[in-house]
């Protein structure tokens, strides 16, 4: 299994190099929020139009418009902030690997563990929004 993934990984690795500085621009910008599927339909495609129409199909600006502006601005600069919703957090970070679940006093707590750039979060969700952002330090 993992052979299989390291050697999708590259493959994927060698499509994104292939692509036009447009279309590389365009991936930097929205691959945050592509599943895999997404982003293996992506690099697909033949030309910058169609990855251009692809990415406008994601309805990116659409699904961030209900959120008030720092929280985009917050999303857009890949960045968890305080009062965060989980949704946003899903859209500025991704599924967390490892979360841990507990009630306390009448409160829905989740920790969401994340590993980012060699450093551990630790996001608290409170009653589905974000109460804590705690750096955790280097990973080991």
């Amino acid at each position: 299994m993992w052979l299989f993934a390291s050697a999708c990984a590259n493959q994927r690795a060698e499509r994104e190099a292939l692509l036009s500085p447009q279309s590389q621009l365009l991936l930097g910008q929205y691959r945050q929020f592509m599943t895999q599927r997404q982003l293996d339909e992506f690099l697909a495609w033949e030309d910058d139009a169609a990855r251009e129409q692809y990415v406008k199909g994601l309805r990116v600006e659409e699904r961030l418009a209900g959120y008030p502006k720092p929280i985009q601005d917050a999303i857009w600069a890949k960045n968890v902030v305080l009062g965060m919703d989980k949704p946003a957090v899903l859209l500025s970070w991704g599924p967390p690997p490892e979360r841990e679940f507990s009630g306390v006093g009448g409160n829905e707590t989740e920790t969401w563990f994340y590993l980012r750039e060699q450093r551990k979060f630790a996001v608290v969700v409170t009653n589905g929004y974000v109460s804590d952002v705690i750096d955790q330090g280097y990973s080991r």
